[in-house]
């Protein structure tokens, strides 16, 4: 039984470093379609501009 939990109390911890390092790419992602949105808008102003 110590075993199976210890088991468990590994597996929880790999999955928590995994759900951490998923979150940390998704805040990267969404940072990227923002920044690419805001540039997209940028590039209509300037265009808009001639």
């Amino acid at each position: 039984m110590k075993r199976l939990e210890t088991l468990a109390k590994e597996q929880i911890k790999n999955l928590e470093e995994k759900l951490t390092e998923l979150e940390r790419m998704n805040d990267v992602f969404v940072e990227r379609e923002f920044r690419i949105k805001e540039l997209k808008d940028r590039v209509k102003e300037l265009e808009g501009d001639k």
